[in-house]
């Protein structure tokens, strides 16, 4: 089977406006200026936070409709069986430390068609250390020597390969998705991830919870990851929109109750932008401007070369 568009992302838009939590006031952050990172043949596409190794975080969460324009996600064919093997990529959520490498995701991907089997979405997460999976050495890496940052160029866990949830079901397009995954740094012995997502035009939720040694998130994000994005310039074609793109600081709670409140922008995090340029510098794969209360954007991509 080729496996086309395959899972998870990274990268996150961020509430810059929200209360601290139990302290009954409402706070409100300075839009900070937004770093930008480029990737060229793997990596991310979108934003995400970075919090300097001062709070870590352990929420992030997002939502998201299902787009035809997902299933060529990397602008390398149709996604038909007998069709060119296609490189990884996809949508979704990641948890990230950018020291080590350890990296936690979950999203949406697209399987090509093989056989008698029609192509189809899947959901599927991942995390360091997942047996079968990857295992404790499938950290991601950095392909950059100026500024490296493997949680914005470390592209997918094992390649892409990642687990699909139990009793898993089919998105279709048009269908609403809403992503999470929290880290829980409670328990005697192992921490926990809990990996959620909902479809919430098919009302169906699933769960999957991981225990995991102790870790420190210092990224998250939202948006695509791509093994490699073969794509003319001019980014102007929609993939998808992201809206209610949520971070949680360490000290906040857990669900979405939390997300208008306990998600803040403070004065050390970096919130940066990441996209894919070509050999001609020009930008193939990109997050629009936030919007919103700075938690909602577009990811575009530029036409594709196959």
């Amino acid at each position: 089977m080729s496996i086309k568009s395959k899972v998870f992302a990274a990268v996150a838009a961020l509430t810059l406006i929200g209360g601290v939590a139990g302290a009954g006031a409402t706070t409100a952050w300075a839009v900070p200026t937004i770093a930008k990172v480029s990737n060229t043949a793997i990596g991310e596409a979108g934003y995400y936070i970075n919090d300097n190794g001062e709070t870590r975080i352990r929420d992030v969460q997002a939502t998201t409709v299902v787009t035809s324009t997902m299933e060529n996600l990397n602008g390398t064919g149709a996604g038909t069986a007998g069709g060119p093997p296609q490189k990884p990529g996809g949508v979704g959520t990641e948890l990230c430390n950018d020291n080590t490498g350890y990296a936690a995701q979950a999203g949406l991907e697209w399987v090509d068609a093989a056989g008698s089997t029609p192509g189809h979405f899947v959901l599927e997460y991942n995390y360091t250390g997942n047996p079968g999976y990857g295992g404790p050495g499938d950290v991601l890496t950095a392909t950059s020597t100026s500024d490296p940052d493997p949680c914005a160029e470390g592209g997918l866990l094992n390649n892409g390969t990642g687990e699909l949830f139990l009793n898993d079901f089919t998105p279709q397009v048009g269908d609403v998705l809403h992503f999470e995954i929290y880290y829980d740094p409670k328990g005697k012995f192992f921490h926990s991830l809990k990996f959620l997502v909902q479809d919430q035009t098919q009302d169906l939720t699933r769960v999957q919870t991981a225990d995991i040694p102790a870790e420190n998130f210092y990224e998250a994000g939202i948006g695509v990851v791509t093994q490699a994005a073969n794509l003319t310039g001019g980014a102007v074609n929609l993939i998808n929109t992201f809206t209610g793109a949520f971070f949680n600081w360490y000290k906040n709670g857990y669900g979405s109750k939390y997300a208008p409140v306990g998600i803040l922008q403070p004065s050390h995090w970096d919130l940066e932008m990441a996209d894919f340029v070509n050999g001609s510098n020009q930008v193939t794969l990109t997050p629009s401007n936030l919007t919103g209360v700075n938690n909602s954007f577009a990811m575009l991509e530029g036409s594709t070369s196959a």
